[in-house]
């Protein structure tokens, strides 16, 4: 996949852009999961975004936080495991 086609593809997912709110919010998911605040910070974009999922590494797989489901794309059965495209990736509904 040409380098062009990797941009192009970022095109479909949604900014969000970290307000006031979204870092309030962040520092309490932060003190109530036990996350770290830059943690919490991208469960709360994510959940801001109305996203179900969210593909990472850093979480517990299968753990709910805020609404949104973590799931990681690295364990061996994963189904989208072979796919190459394994960063933190946010299934909007």
């Amino acid at each position: 996949m040409g380098i062009i086609r990797i941009l192009h593809s970022f095109e479909r997912f949604e900014t969000v852009i970290i307000t006031p709110q979204i870092t309030k919010e962040a520092i309490d998911c932060s003190i109530i999961n036990k996350l770290s605040f830059r943690d919490a910070l991208i469960v709360t974009a994510a959940e801001g975004a109305k996203c179900e999922k969210l593909w990472s590494a850093d979480f517990n797989d299968g753990q709910v936080i805020r609404g949104v489901r973590i799931e990681n794309p690295l364990i061996e059965d994963y189904p989208a495991a072979s796919c190459g495209e394994c960063a933190r990736y946010c299934g909007s509904k």
